[in-house]
């Protein structure tokens, strides 16, 4: 064995001295490339500067990529807006060459690392199929690249799957992004307080995020204040993050008060009606205990701090003739008796709801249909309209596979008595929940906080899963620890 070992370290030895020649002559090289390019456009220089850092990052360390990638997504919309480059799709696609680098380096090597379709067949069978069915909507869908639009953005965001899969492999990978998703809710609720209310972050007397409205900002602070109230009961952490954790779901749950969001409210009463249920054995007392403070909070809130015409959102959301939500669902619904097999097609809702709107019944705001056209703000009818039983079938089956590894990720891990991942795979079920309950009033399809959240759960139980001496193989640099896990280091 000790001859096999010092074998391998002379290859280990000999193979980065090579590459560290030609490392240092691509630097050189790039330096003076970089050097001309400044000469000739600074702005584009620097672009080329961060994007390199950016490669380095994510080839060393893929995890803190998607870290990165986590937290950029809440300012992305902000970015587009102010002509900013899209920071998210360079991570994304540098991601993605890191994942596919892994599975070469792994195939030069002879190792079969199991993979999204060994480890979860019937999730990555519900990505593909429904990857599929938005194709073939194509050839009904009225606007073409609205249509095609779409779809490019499903199957990016579908990509998250395997690649949060390959790089999401410790416990200390899941605390992270449940850290970084409270800190960019936190960042983006004091943008919203901070910026100046004539720039539209603050409309009608409802608190806006980083480039998105009110309703959107609730729907992720419901699952800050959830994965922020996990991590301060974390045992293992030091009470100084604990501490912060919990300040930080406060801060949030302050913010979901401001942006009066009654879906993103409605998504937090499920899921602290759902925390007795799942948090586990020895937890539930905890549970029931939060969730009567955090009623008495809401009622201490509106009762002394809220405006009236606060009060009257939510309580009375009827009252000023509703928000166009029923009317886009009405015209949804009409969508499904019209086509409820195929849909009008993927992405097509805004383009085609104008179509169904001269029909009998009453509606009271028309101008979410003829002027600016909106998506139905219900995302479980913005797909069963624009892509049938079909559609809706599927989006189910990955839900649902979803779900299921979380739970069966808890159950593993309380078998094999790892108590804290046993802890924060439910945490992270209460959130998927709290999430999905709030998008039955919004339409957040193709945000990335949303489908990263998704992925984590089949990484987490693939961790729960993992038998001992498995490789995994985490990035391009994967060959130096096969080696070593060959070597038995």
């Amino acid at each position: 064995m000790s001859e096999q070992i010092h074998v391998l370290d002379d290859g280990l030895i000999g193979w980065p001295r090579a590459r560290e020649r030609a490392t240092y002559l691509a630097i050189g090289l790039g330096g003076a490339v970089l050097g001309l390019t400044a000469v000739v456009d600074p702005l584009l220089a620097l672009g080329a500067t961060l994007a390199a850092v950016l490669t380095g990052v994510v080839v060393v360390s893929p995890i803190v990529g998607i870290c990165m990638l986590l937290g950029l997504s809440f300012f992305e919309e902000l970015a587009a807006s102010t002509g900013g480059p899209s920071l998210v799709k360079v991570l994304g696609v540098l991601l993605a060459l890191a994942w596919l680098g892994g599975i070469a380096v792994a195939s030069r090597e002879g190792m079969r690392p199991r993979g999204l379709v060994a480890r979860q067949p019937l999730l990555a069978a519900a990505l593909a199929l429904f990857t599929v069915w938005t194709v073939v909507s194509l050839v009904w869908a009225t606007d073409l690249p609205l249509a095609v639009d779409s779809v490019n953005r499903f199957v990016l965001n579908f990509a998250l799957f395997p690649i949060a899969l390959a790089f999401v492999v410790e416990a200390r990978h899941v605390v992270a992004l449940f850290a970084v998703f409270v800190a960019a809710s936190v960042a983006s609720v004091a943008y919203g307080l901070i910026a100046d209310p004539s720039a539209g972050t603050v409309a009608a007397g409802r608190l806006s995020g980083a480039g998105i409205n009110p309703n959107e900002l609730g729907n992720v602070l419901t699952v800050a204040i959830i994965l922020g109230v996990g991590l301060g009961l974390l045992r293992t952490w030091h009470p100084l993050a604990r501490a912060g954790a919990f300040a930080g779901a406060a801060f949030c749950a302050v913010g979901l008060f401001l942006t009066l969001s009654r879906g993103a409210m409605f998504g937090l009463v499920v899921a602290m009606l759902a925390a007795p249920l799942l948090i586990g054995r020895g937890r539930r007392l905890v549970a029931v205990a939060i969730a009567a403070t955090a009623i008495i909070c809401a009622v201490a809130w509106f009762g002394a701090f809220a405006s009236h015409s606060s009060k009257e959102r939510v309580l009375h959301p009827s009252a000023e003739g509703g928000s166009g939500r029923t009317d886009l669902w009405k015209m949804g619904w009409r969508m499904v008796e019209d086509h409820p097999i195929r849909g009008v097609g993927v992405g097509n809702f805004p383009a085609r709801s104008v179509d169904y709107l001269l029909r009998p019944g009453r509606t009271d705001h028309d101008v979410y249909i003829v002027d600016t056209p909106k998506v139905p703000h219900n995302i479980y009818l913005a797909v069963l309209s624009e892509l049938g039983v079909v559609g809706i079938a599927l989006f189910g089956a990955i839900l649902a596979s979803v779900l299921a590894a979380a739970i069966h990720a808890a159950r593993e891990f309380e078998r094999r008595g790892r108590r804290t991942m046993d802890y924060l795979s439910r945490i992270l079920l209460l959130a998927i929940i709290g999430y999905l309950a709030a998008l039955f009033f919004s339409s957040q399809l193709f945000e990335k906080q949303f489908w990263l959240l998704l992925a984590i759960a089949p990484a987490v139980l693939a961790i729960a899963q993992r038998v001992p001496g498995e490789v995994l193989v985490p990035g391009p640099l994967a060959s130096t620890r096969l080696a070593r896990a060959r070597a038995g280091h």
